[in-house]
Formats: structure tokens, C-alpha cells, sequence
């Protein structure tokens, strides 16, 4: 897992990136299409990650759960706020993760 380090930093990247990049669709200024590009990287990098990972179902639960914060961290950024039931949702989500890792 320790050489996983950059690929993961990677997808939390791509996702705070994929939501600006969202941020901008909504907003009008980009095109519909502009949030392929985050999509493509980060199927690219749950490849590159389950190739190298001995457990796949924690390695598949644990890229979601980045990439789904990476995404709610870049909203956060961007102005948006968590309302208690997705706060909730969350704490919960990183609880089942530290449940498959144990």
C-alpha cells in the first residue's frame, strides 16, 4: 500500500480538480463535456492501483471514498457546504472503509 502513496494523491487531485471543473459547468462557462477528462484519469489511476493491490475490494471502497472526498474537500474550497445528513453520510462511508481494513 505504501507505493500507492502518489497514486493516490493523484486521484485526490483529480477530484478536487473534477470539481472545480464541475463548479464550471454548472456555472455555465464551461461545456457540457469538460468533465471527461477527470473521469478518464481517474478510471485510469483505479487500473493502475488494482493491478497493484493485493485486495481488491478494500483497494476498489477506498479509491471511491478518495476520489467522492476529493470532490466534497474541492465543494468545500468552492464555497458549497455539507449538510448534516451528507456529513453523516461520510463519517459513515470512512467508518465501513476502516472496518474492511481491519
Amino acid at each position: 500500500m505504501k507505493n500507492l502513496i502518489i497514486p493516490y494523491v493523484a486521484l485526490f487531485t483529480t477530484g478536487v480538480i473534477g470539481s472545480f471543473i464541475t463548479k464550471k459547468v454548472q456555472g455555465g462557462y464551461y461545456p457540457l463535456w469538460a468533465p471527461v477528462g477527470p473521469s478518464i484519469i481517474s478510471g485510469l489511476l483505479w487500473g493502475y492501483i488494482s493491478r497493484r493491490s493485493h485486495n481488491l475490494s478494500l483497494m476498489s471502497v477506498l479509491v471511491d471514498v478518495i476520489y467522492t472526498a476529493a470532490f466534497v474537500f474541492g465543494f468545500y474550497l468552492l464555497g458549497d457546504r455539507l449538510t448534516p445528513l451528507q456529513l453523516a453520510g461520510f463519517i459513515i462511508s470512512l467508518f465501513g472503509v476502516a472496518m474492511m481494513a481491519a
